[in-house]
Order: structure tokens, then sequence, then C-alpha cells
């Protein structure tokens, strides 16, 4: 073997190597926002879920990856994107801020380190301990 595919092989494993680190300090520091933002704050939050991926359609144009702010949930509640006027109930108003919060957390996010960090086509959960779930989310369009 040559030098030269010796010394490119040695920099795809340090590169691999570095790579997971990144990723590995990436999640951590993500969950620690997390919970400082979400979790701290609201203590009836067990756990939060959101999707990420890229649209598919008929057309066979490529579609770009994203977080799916929208589809946060806490604790599988369906999410309160609006308050009625005469809406009363605490609990609903407690998932409504915690779930805005949420919302706008994942915004200020780059999805392309979420996908690197989390995978593409996911379902994730993160519950208030740091546990993180992924699950595969297909037939979305």
């Amino acid at each position: 073997m040559s030098e030269g595919i010796q010394k490119l092989k040695q920099a795809t494993k340090n590169f691999e190597q570095a790579f997971r680190k990144a990723q590995e300090q990436y999640q951590e520091s993500f969950v620690v926002a997390l919970q400082e933002t979400v979790f701290a704050h609201n203590p009836f939050v067990e756990k939060v879920t959101w999707t990420q991926y890229a649209n598919f359609y008929c057309d066979g144009g490529p579609c770009d990856f994203y977080v799916d702010s929208d589809s946060c949930r806490i604790n599988n509640e369906e999410p309160f994107y609006s308050l009625e006027e005469d809406e009363e109930d605490p609990h609903s108003i407690q998932v409504f801020h915690a779930t805005k919060t949420l919302n706008s957390f994942l915004q200020n996010l780059s999805d392309a380190l979420m996908k690197q960090t989390f995978g593409g086509d996911q379902k994730i959960t993160v519950y208030r301990d740091g546990k993180i779930e992924n699950d595969y989310y297909g037939g979305h369009g």
C-alpha cells in the first residue's frame, strides 16, 4: 500500500473520531440547553417530542431537511398553539406556554446540525433526565 493511501486512511480515521466527538458534545450541550430552557421552568414536563425530516413529493425534485418545530409535543399531549380568550384550565395554559417555549427553542437551531446529531426522518423524544430516543419517522409528505 502506498504512503499516500496510508495517510489518507489515517486522516479518515482521525476525521471520523473527531466528528463523533463533536456530535457527542453537541448532543450533550443540546440536552443541557433544553433542560435549562424547557424542563427547569416547567416542572410538569416529563418529555418533549418533535419530528425532523425532508418532505418528499411525487415530482422528483429534491427537498430540504428541516426540524418540524410545529410538530413538538409536551408529554405526548396535543399542542396548544393558541388559547381561547376564555381558556381558564391551568393545565392547558401550562402546556400552551411550554409548547411555545419548545417551538421557539427548536426554531433557533441549525437544521444541518440537528440532522447530523439525531438523524433524518426521525421522531425525537428527550426526557427530563436527558435520555434521548430516536424513532424512524417515515411516510410523511
